[in-house]
């Protein structure tokens, strides 16, 4: 698929033990609707993706900090990536536009579950026009307690990310944040709903004195 295309994988639990890199114009599918041991109560996920790699690892990365051109059309969904309380990361992404992520489920993430941010090989115009929906980041596990459900940023002077379609994002987290929305402007977030249980409750937003690397001008809708 490296020259574009969608690899799907077929209902089950599958593990990995190394990175899955995704480059441009490739899609990773799951199977769509059904459960298997680990899917949370009350969520759909045939597809799991369990690691087993080495500790503060990266499920899934998605371009890369010294790119020098964007990453466009990328796509993820349908499935679920369940980092066992040992995974940093579940989805880490840098300077991609275009894109979809539809459809998933992040478990059991001990730094992040789902990262975003700019590239910084080049000022290529930041991280744009990229649609993530119907997404459930849950970190209540022992490992994941103090993890971050979503992170914005935190950008660059002279890029950030901006233009991008937020649909049906659920986060549930414990002692972490649920929303770090660091140098952003212009997204649009609709039905964005978190549950924190302690600690640092709902949304951790930029420096409000530095304007260049603050969260500003999004639009939230319920």
């Amino acid at each position: 698929a490296a020259g574009g295309g969608t690899v799907v994988i077929p209902k089950g639990v599958y593990g990995v033990s190394a990175t899955v890199d995704i480059p441009d114009l490739v899609g990773l599918w799951g199977a769509g609707a059904g459960a298997n041991a680990s899917t949370p109560a009350g969520l759909s996920c045939a597809t799991e993706l369990e690691w087993i790699g080495a500790a503060a690892g990266k499920m899934v990365t998605i371009g890369a900090t010294a790119l020098t051109a964007a990453q466009k059309g990328s796509r993820v969904g349908n499935l679920c990536l369940n980092g066992n309380d040992s995974a940093g990361y579940g989805i880490y992404m840098r300077g991609v536009n275009r894109g979809i992520y539809d459809g998933m489920v992040i478990v059991g993430m001990t730094t992040v579950g789902f990262d975003m941010d700019v590239a910084t090989g080049s000022a290529i115009g930041g991280m744009q026009y990229n649609d993530f929906q119907n997404i459930f980041i849950g970190l209540r596990s022992a490992g994941a307690a103090t993890a971050t459900a979503l992170k914005l940023g935190p950008g660059t002077t002279t890029s950030n990310i901006n233009q991008n379609n937020f649909y049906n994002i659920r986060m549930s987290t414990d002692a972490g944040v649920a929303l770090d929305c660091g140098n952003s402007d212009r997204n649009t977030f609709n039905g964005l709903t978190a549950v924190p249980l302690t600690g640092n409750s709902f949304f951790r937003a930029g420096d409000s004195a530095a304007p260049l690397t603050s969260c500003r001008k999004n639009t939230f809708i319920n």
